[in-house]
């Protein structure tokens, strides 16, 4: 994700975008290639969150908890839809029961935490930002 916003992910329309030297540029340094995803981020109308961390941090973890509620709601603000969102029903068929779920090992999600750390920099930064808007949209409505 983090290549994508930052305009490197190699596609042919991204490479029509920028020639290769700019490209490795970006690609050879993560703080900058980081940077520039937040950067694209915040330029996006409509940030929305569907779960903030995992199942087992809801109950110890008041800032953990499915936000799909509040993601649709947000969407609807951010673009004026008229809505009233206790009409609106939602389903979750597509999520698999914690039953279901592939446990992997400690080590394999130390393994893709490595690999995958400016991906997780980058959605941290990306629920900082569905916060704020929220907390707009919130006071928003007591006035």
């Amino acid at each position: 994700m983090v290549r994508m916003l930052a305009g490197v992910a190699s596609t042919e329309r991204q490479e029509d975008l920028m020639n290769n030297t700019t490209t490795d540029l970006i690609l050879s340094d993560r703080t900058l290639m980081l940077a520039l995803a937040k950067r694209n981020l915040l330029h996006f109308d409509f940030v929305g969150i569907t779960v903030c961390g995992t199942p087992e941090l809801y109950s110890s973890d008041p800032l953990s908890k499915d936000l799909f509620t509040e993601s649709v709601e947000l969407l609807f603000y951010t673009f004026n839809m008229p809505t009233n969102m206790t009409t609106i029903r939602f389903f979750s068929e597509h999520m698999l029961e914690d039953s279901m779920r592939v446990k992997v090992s400690e080590e394999v999600e130390q393994q893709i935490a490595a690999r995958e750390d400016l991906d997780m920099q980058l959605y941290e930064w990306a629920v900082s930002i569905f916060r704020a808007r929220l907390r707009s949209f919130q006071l928003s409505k007591l006035t």
